[in-house]
């Protein structure tokens, strides 16, 4: 009996894709949805996962923890068929476009959809293309950097600005969860910090979606930073008074007097330190009547200890410290 059937549902054979379905193809590999007739030569020159496979046929069983599964009886008119287990046909289909048409995606822009963007990265890892993990990496590393001044400008720049086809805050999360499942160190420190910048509430609702060690990392590491920012919080009045000692403000009266009547220690104001990561958004969004010179000398005070604060970022978050990840980061733009 079709158990199926009984129950009025169908399971749908995968189809040969559109595309990726080349008549001199020497392989068939199978997902869920799609069929992909391609070159067994291709992969194996991008991929050393399919070059070690093809170069020890009939093994079944099989590499990547059983990722990859082929036999000697799979074959598909003709030609060896080998299925793609646990990942979407959609998304393998974007690797496969990656590696066939060298414009699929742009590495200079901002224009591929995130989801192109987490498949790349993560089949890339998994199947070990290393190109074009090199190069969705160090895409996505233009806007989550390990240099600070390029962190904190992107950081703290219009959250509602697309990047990678939706909002710039849309991107973190899921960013930071294929970061981590790919081990893309250099990614991290950026990613993490600025999942830390949301509210707590968001923060723990949205570590759901993480690796649970990676939710671990970021809620322990947000405190860590958060406490950091305290120090920095305390020491600001001091900042302040020296500020009007030096006469900074153009006015009579300096306007930095009336900002020693703000509770620095408030969880207001380290939010908002955490938040924004950067001293000139803090100081117009919370203090706002302060004149230009004033806010500019205050967003110079608090970016020069942000600076020191990021120093310990990676040990905030249980990474690599900063010369391990710039070390990985060369040799990214080496590949």
């Amino acid at each position: 009996m079709d158990v199926d059937a009984q129950h009025g549902e169908s399971t749908k054979a995968p189809k040969p894709h559109d595309i990726l379905w080349f008549s001199d193809g020497s392989v068939v590999l199978a997902t869920d949805l799609y069929l992909f007739k391609v070159h067994k030569t291709v992969l194996s020159l991008h991929s050393s996962v399919f070059k070690d496979m093809f170069d020890f046929p009939g093994v079944d069983g099989l590499t990547n923890g059983g990722v990859i599964s082929e036999s000697a009886q799979d074959m598909y008119e003709g030609l060896p068929l080998v299925t793609l287990v646990g990942y979407s046909g959609e998304d393998v289909a974007h690797l496969l476009r990656a590696v066939y048409e060298p414009r699929y995606y742009d590495s200079r822009r901002n224009q591929t959809p995130l989801p192109v963007v987490i498949a790349l990265l993560t089949l890339s890892t998994k199947y070990d293309f290393k190109t074009i993990r090199s190069d969705i990496i160090l895409t996505i590393s233009r806007y989550y950097s390990i240099d600070f001044p390029v962190h904190m400008s992107v950081a703290t720049g219009d959250q509602s600005f697309p990047l990678f086809g939706v909002e710039r805050w849309d991107c973190h999360f899921p960013l930071l969860a294929a970061a981590f499942k790919c081990n893309a160190d250099v990614l991290l420190p950026s990613l993490y910090s600025v999942c830390s910048g949301f509210q707590l509430e968001h923060v723990l609702d949205m570590s759901k979606t993480l690796p649970p060690e990676c939710s671990r990392a970021l809620i322990l590491g947000r405190e860590r930073l958060r406490s950091s920012l305290v120090t920095l919080a305390l020491n600001l009045p001091g900042r302040v008074q020296k500020g009007i000692a030096e006469h900074i403000c153009p006015d009579e009266e300096s306007c930095l007097s009336t900002v020693g009547f703000i509770n620095w220690q408030s969880a207001e104001v380290v939010n908002a330190l955490l938040g924004y990561e950067c001293g000139i958004a803090f100081v117009y969004d919370t203090l706002g009547s302060v004149c230009e010179r004033c806010g500019v000398y205050l967003a110079n005070e608090i970016d020069v200890r942000w600076n020191v604060i990021w120093r310990n970022v990676p040990s905030y978050f249980e990474l690599p410290d900063w010369s391990v990840l710039r070390e990985q980061l060369k040799e990214l733009k080496k590949t």
